[in-house]
């Protein structure tokens, strides 16, 4: 992956150009087209992705095989990091919304790089942190907004 993309990114402002260097050699760079899957809920973690253009809408499907949109993810922001951490299956489906270029590091690499001291690993272990910081205050705010929600009074149990 072209590190010049990578030191552009928000996500990683903090990093030396080495570090950027360094995190452009673990990075695969890839593309999706319109609608195309690049996570599918359920499957164990491959690694972690890295939206570069374009942005990525997270689906998930419910027990009764309802799609709900959960959230978009943009440009310059990471996803799948949950499960690559800690070992459990894909919580939703991640979709291509329109033509997306993205990379993908893999879960060996994401792995070596949360358990190294070097600077580089610790700057990279600052930037999932922040990037994971900030899933949750959007988590958060989905969920006031939810509850804030008025219960319909008329409504029949569904069976």
């Amino acid at each position: 992956m072209d590190a010049e993309v990578l030191g552009y990114m928000n996500l990683f402002s903090g990093l030396s150009p080495r570090a950027i260097n360094g995190l452009a050699g673990v990075f695969t760079q890839k593309t999706a087209l319109s609608g195309e899957r690049i996570i599918t809920q359920g499957e164990l973690s491959n690694g972690i992705f890295l939206v570069i253009k374009g942005a990525v809408s997270v689906i998930r499907e419910t027990k009764n095989g309802a799609l709900v949109p959960i959230h978009t993810i943009d440009e310059g922001a990471i996803f799948g990091t949950l499960s690559t951490i800690d070992g459990g299956v894909r919580g939703a489906h991640c979709v291509a919304k329109g033509d997306v270029e993205y990379a993908l590091m893999s879960k060996v690499d994401f792995m070596e790089l949360i358990q190294a001291k070097s600077s580089m690993g610790l700057g990279f272990q600052v930037a999932v942190i922040r990037a994971i910081f900030q899933d949750i205050r959007e988590t958060n705010e989905q969920l006031a907004d939810l509850s804030s929600l008025e219960p319909l009074e008329d409504m029949t149990p569904l069976s």
